[in-house]
């Protein structure tokens, strides 16, 4: 810029010659400004910019193409969306902390592309609604849509757990704590069922077969144990355990345990009417007392399991029930405090790894015999029964003899009449007052 005021003529000429010169005052003060426009480089003392310097600025950008220049609008929309769809795949591909510092790069990148095509080309990106507009929405939305993805997932993970494990198991998973969770005590009934002669039907049928029915069978024990208010601990191989717990002694679980028991052996003789050449026979032994449920494994494998002599008790009895014939057998400890079912005292029983006796009852639905059947058939048994305690082996050898002349397929009757006769299975005795060693159940 050349001041008049201070050059010569032959110098304000050369310099003009053959050149487009703006004329116009530019005060060096704010008291001297006349002509002044405040910019982006107006000066802290105040001194503006006047029309004359804006006017020439202008031209000379005109003239060597340093005008800033913007995208058309169907550019600038497409750059946007290619911005948007980067950050969408950011986020969907990656996890919330890499979506959140990948996002933040990506938007620096863009700033300093912006920056330096405005410096450099005197190209002005879009930057406002790209960075203050579409990364904000996309990276809200697409994080809300993983938080969606993800609860979806956990509740049906939650659905799943529920139904392949005790509700204890599924509290510890989600608390952390499966590897160090404390034995809980409870009181209740372990119920413990498994299938007579599952290896048999096994190999008289298909695995895809087999698999059908396995499935079908276990709906009637898990809905059924479900529906009495029960917990399943366990689905291995052919065999179900269960249990009906309470932080304190209570005769409800018995109760419902018992209810569940008859619930099954009502619901399978109508499974068995269904599957005539593969029938399910099952026996189910029931025992109520203290038990601990906790988790037992290591490493990466832990089950929750019941653990205790109540466990180990039903699953003695159930395997006495192929010993008896029988199909439900409890310890007196589940009948004695709950509401009157129709039940049969099959003796007392030393069973295998238990150092003190057991009574042991038959629980029977009433609907598979009649009443004055029934009431005859224990009045029989309990006779042969008190024969034995009094020391009378003779005496109950007749009532077993009189009772299998009338009820031929008994089974407890005829366990002990072949114990008496000598001919009973290898492993198991009878002493002098009836009461049955088990060295083999």
């Amino acid at each position: 810029m050349l001041d008049a005021r201070t050059e010569t003529l032959d110098a304000l000429r050369a310099a003009v010659s053959g050149r487009v010169v703006f004329v116009g005052h530019s005060g060096r003060s704010a008291v001297d400004q006349q002509d002044a426009y405040r910019t982006v480089y107006s000066r802290d003392d105040g001194v503006d910019l006047s029309g004359v310097e804006i006017a020439a600025t202008a031209y000379a950008n005109l003239v060597d193409g340093s005008t800033f220049r913007t995208l058309s609008p169907w550019t600038g929309a497409m750059l946007q969306a290619v911005f948007g769809v980067i950050v969408t795949l950011i986020v969907l591909c990656t996890g919330t902390r890499w979506a959140l510092m990948l996002s933040a790069a990506l938007a620096a990148l863009y700033f300093a592309a912006a920056v330096y095509a405005a410096t450099n080309t005197y190209l002005l990106l879009p930057v406002g609604v790209p960075l203050l507009v579409v990364l904000p929405l996309v990276l809200f939305f697409g994080l809300f849509h993983r938080h969606l993805r993800a609860r979806r997932q956990r509740d049906l993970i939650q659905v799943g757990a529920g139904r392949m494990l005790p509700g204890r198991a599924v509290d510890d998973i989600e608390a952390g704590r499966i590897d160090h969770v404390a034995p809980v005590q409870l009181y209740g009934t372990c119920m413990i069922t498994d299938i007579e002669g599952y290896t048999t039907v096994a190999e008289s049928v298909t695995a895809e077969h087999l698999a059908g029915l396995t499935r079908e069978y276990f709906a009637i024990l898990t809905d059924l144990t479900h529906l009495n208010g029960g917990e399943l601990i366990d689905l291995e191989g052919d065999s179900m355990t269960a249990v009906w717990t309470s932080d304190v002694a209570t005769a409800d679980t018995q109760s419902r345990a018992t209810d569940a028991a008859l619930a099954i052996t009502r619901a399978l003789h109508e499974f068995r009417q269904s599957h005539p050449d593969t029938p399910f026979y099952t026996r189910i032994g029931l025992h109520s007392g203290w038990m601990s449920a906790t988790n037992i494994g290591g490493g990466n494998t832990y089950r929750h399991r019941v653990i205790g002599d109540v466990v180990n008790t039903a699953s003695r009895l159930e395997s006495l029930n192929k010993r008896l014939g029988t199909s439900v057998l409890a310890s007196r400890d589940v009948i004695d405090d709950t509401r009157e079912l129709y039940i049969r005292p099959v003796g007392t029983f030393l069973l295998k790894g238990k150092r003190g006796p057991l009574e042991v009852v038959e629980v029977l639905d009433t609907g598979a015999r009649s009443t004055l059947e029934w009431r005859e058939l224990c009045r029989h048994f309990d006779e042969a029964l008190c024969s034995l305690s009094n020391g009378e082996p003779d005496t109950a050898m007749q009532h077993l003899v009189d009772l299998l002349s009338t009820f031929e397929t008994d089974g407890p009757s005829r366990f002990y009449l072949d114990l008496l006769r000598g001919c009973g299975p290898a492993g198991i005795h009878i002493d002098e007052h009836g009461m049955v060693t088990l060295d083999g159940t």
